[in-house]
């Protein structure tokens, strides 16, 4: 909150689609507490997967081993995206998420946990949690940084019974996965998506694997798709007609009440960030 605040006051330097993202969440909070609208905001719900993601081990660069320390753009994010739920069921609100970050921000240090978070921790059962990619290589980037978490978090694996293979992160409890997958969409049939993250979706250079995803969602109470990228030269892929919808969603030319959308992109209109300005 104080986060989306500072930004709206222009306390924040940040570009245009952020302080219209949070300018969206300050608004959609109001109506929450002033129940106007049809979500309400959950703090425990929002609070939970920040507070596994801080019992978790960073897994490179000179921090590699501490546990993850959440910046205040990341816990804003987890807010948006868990707090917020169906008044009269409780089921989540936000049924796609389009985050746009510039490199070496952050992104897998904030995708990983919300992987572990939703596919072992939310008592689904049965859940499958996909990291996608163009190629398997790219899809295991993020799933090997989950793997790693896991592995290095013994209380984590004990308490939950979350294990890992050389191919899978899953529980047998509740028979849920955490998988990788690439572009092939022929050997996508018959998924039963809970979560779904789409990395780099700015380099997909067609729809077939965001596709595949997006209509397995529908088999679930609430499921979530997650496009996250850095911004690419990619201008005719599926990446370019996400970062356009969320630019639509965010300027409120479309109204889309299941779409959550932030772009920290770094262009003429908006600071190219260092990660050390990120956490000033």
């Amino acid at each position: 909150l104080r986060y989306a605040e500072r930004v709206v006051a222009g306390k924040q330097v940040v570009g245009k689609w952020v302080v219209l993202a949070c300018q969206r969440f300050l608004d959609d909070l109001d109506a929450a507490w002033g129940e106007t609208s049809q979500w309400d905001f959950d703090a425990d719900l929002a609070d939970r997967p920040m507070r596994l993601a801080e019992l978790l081990p960073n897994i490179k660069g000179p921090v590699a081993g501490k546990p993850v320390r959440l910046m205040d753009w990341q816990c804003w994010i987890l807010s948006n995206l868990f707090g917020f739920v169906d008044r009269e069921d409780r089921r989540r609100r936000f049924r796609q998420a389009s985050i746009w970050v510039p490199r070496g921000n952050g992104k897998t240090t904030l995708a990983a946990p919300v992987a572990i978070y939703m596919t072992f921790l939310e008592g689904e059962g049965g859940a499958e949690g996909y990291a996608a990619a163009v190629t398997r290589d790219q899809a295991k980037i993020l799933w090997d940084s989950a793997k790693q978490m896991v592995r290095r978090t013994p209380e984590l694996r004990g308490r939950f019974g979350i294990d890992t293979t050389e191919k899978s992160i899953f529980q047998a409890q509740s028979a849920s996965k955490f998988i990788p997958i690439s572009s092939d969409a022929k050997a996508l049939d018959g998924l039963n998506v809970h979560c779904g993250v789409c990395d780099e979706i700015g380099s997909h250079k067609n729809a077939s694997v965001y596709d595949v995803l997006l209509t397995a969602l529908g088999k679930r109470a609430q499921p979530m798709l997650i496009s996250i990228s850095t911004a690419t030269g990619n201008s005719t892929g599926i990446g370019r007609q996400v970062h356009d919808y969320t630019e639509k969603v965010l300027s409120r030319v479309v109204e889309d009440e299941r779409f959550f959308g932030v772009i920290y992109a770094a262009d003429k209109d908006d600071p190219i960030w260092s990660r050390k300005t990120w956490i000033k």
